[in-house]
């Protein structure tokens, strides 16, 4: 879960795990990166173990790295601690703010992360054809606030390609 906060890491509890969001804030950062990656696998397990515990099985944890606010490099920096802290997938932003997923975010990321961590585009994809482009670019989700619109867009064009 990203903050926009230009803090060091730290843990929310047990809700999820908070970055700084401006580029200068991740200097400090990095220099705790092994206690903060540490923690995020705690927060993770946590989570996981929680929903075990609760007879619901395995949930998946997605983290939020706000990808928009990030530069490439500390875009695979963010891939490779969700990677490590065992997340299964990287979301490449909120949506907030005006802050857009875009199908060269989901590619660098698509490239920084194993096969088995998977990307959702998230934040600003609202029609059809920005749904296709972001799986063509390596999305496994899409989040979108206009789904519904989205999913009628495509049951539109399937009607027409029938006729």
């Amino acid at each position: 879960i990203a903050s926009d906060r230009a803090a060091v890491p730290e843990v929310l509890g047990d809700a999820g795990w908070s970055l700084p969001l401006e580029a200068d804030a991740w200097a400090d950062a990095l220099d705790r990166l092994p206690a903060a990656r540490d923690e995020l696998v705690r927060v993770v397990r946590a989570v996981r173990s929680r929903a075990a515990n609760s007879a619901r099985g395995d949930v998946i944890v997605k983290v939020i790295i706000e990808s928009p606010l990030l530069d490439d490099k500390l875009t695979r920096l963010a891939c490779k601690i969700v990677d490590d802290a065992g997340a299964d997938f990287a979301v490449t932003s909120t949506g907030l703010e005006g802050r857009r997923a875009t199908t060269e975010a989901v590619e660098v990321m698509r490239d920084a992360l194993p096969e088995g961590v998977g990307v959702q585009a998230a934040g600003g994809v609202d029609t059809l054809e920005e749904v296709q482009a972001m799986i063509s670019a390596g999305a496994a989700r899409v989040g979108s606030e206009r789904a519904v619109e989205v999913i009628q867009e495509l049951l539109a064009a399937e009607e027409g390609a029938k006729k």
